[in-house]
Formats: structure tokens, sequence, C-alpha cells
């Protein structure tokens, strides 16, 4: 299974970066996950469940609002506005 970089950018300009294999998450729309050379993607996440899987466990956020999500180039980038 191919991995992925995610880069999580808080509110207060902190940034977490970390390999994933999928990322799970709630939009308008319904739940979409995120795999490796997924297709170009930038959208409004909507409150809920995060799910980041990196192979080994499976890592649960909670966003209390909406945020962006942007994947291209087989990079994630989550704007968490909390």
């Amino acid at each position: 299974m191919n991995s992925f970089k995610l880069k999580l950018i808080l509110i207060d300009g902190q940034e977490i970066d970390k390999e994933i294999f999928s990322l799970t998450c709630k939009t308008k729309l319904g739940k979409l996950t995120i795999l490796s050379n997924h297709q170009s993607f930038i959208g409004i996440i909507e409150p809920g469940e995060i799910i980041i899987d990196d192979g080994q466990k499976k890592e649960k956020i909670f966003i209390n609002q909406q945020s962006v999500l942007e994947f291209s180039n087989n990079q994630a980038k989550l704007l968490y506005l909390f």
C-alpha cells in the first residue's frame, strides 16, 4: 500500500507532517476517503471525526467546525480552523 504526506496546519500556524495511507472525513456530499494518488481535490470538511491511518494505527481527530482540505501531487493539506 502506498503512502502520502499529510500536512495538518493549525490556525495558530503550527504544522504537523505525517506519512499516512488514508484520510477519511465528512463533506456535505458524504464520507470521503483519500488514498495515495487520489484525484486532486479541494473542499470544505464538515465538523466531526477525521480518521488518519498511518498503517500501524488509526488516529481519530475531532474537528468542531468546518475546515479546508486540499489534495494534490500526492499530498494532503488540512487547514484546521479551531
